[in-house]
């Protein structure tokens, strides 16, 4: 017969928008509010230790990247394309 969990309470406070927010999404689920937050809780601790914390940097760093990217490609017209003198910034005009 497997053994039951044994939980600590811990206490919390949520602003009224978090505290609605939270109960929606747990009906929605079928959950009650705290089995909803302690899946959360247990989700965000697991993604942190598998990435360090480091996923989100490398998120944005992607984020910038492609944004960059994209106005590069905006604002190029044929007589600015001579004006780019790294090999990276040329490879983004072809594209």
């Amino acid at each position: 017969m497997p053994t039951q969990k044994k939980f600590h309470q811990i206490y919390i406070g949520l602003v009224t928008e978090d505290k609605e927010r939270l109960a929606q999404k747990a009906k929605a689920k079928d959950l009650t509010s705290t089995e909803l937050a302690r899946e959360a809780i247990r989700w965000y601790l697991d993604y942190h230790e598998k990435t360090g914390g480091k996923a989100k940097e490398a998120e944005i760093s992607q984020a910038i990247r492609c944004a960059t990217e994209g106005l590069i490609k905006a604002t190029v017209t044929p007589k600015t394309k001579m004006n780019f003198h790294t090999h990276e910034q040329q490879s983004l005009v072809r594209q």
